[in-house]
């Protein structure tokens, strides 16, 4: 597998599939669901969506001060959007989608 940026490079060994079984709403999928993740952290439902969990502690919740919560958002605001927000895959759809037909373009 290839990493377009850090931020995909991140994901590295956390992330599985499950095959596409219609709108996930069947009780009898919960156990296959859980089976494609296996210890992978998020999973990607083909065609459909994606999710994630983590380790709950039940009854209890750890609060996180004003500080904290405003540090974490300046430090993860100072890079710049395009690199994490898809914007060099939306350009690569873009080029396809020119290429076929630029008509779209109006």
């Amino acid at each position: 597998m290839s990493y377009a940026n850090f931020c995909s490079a991140q994901l590295r060994d956390m992330v599985a599939h499950h095959p596409f079984e219609g709108i996930t709403v069947r009780n009898e999928e919960k156990s296959r669901l859980l089976s494609s993740m296996g210890k992978k952290r998020l999973l990607i439902l083909r065609n459909h969506g994606l999710l994630s969990h983590t380790h709950s502690m039940p009854g209890n919740t750890l609060p996180i001060s004003d500080e904290i919560v405003k540090g974490t958002t300046r430090d993860s605001l100072q890079f710049s959007p395009a690199h994490c927000t898809g914007e060099n895959v939306l350009a690569a759809l873009i080029r396809r989608v020119h290429r076929i037909d630029a008509s779209y373009r109006g």
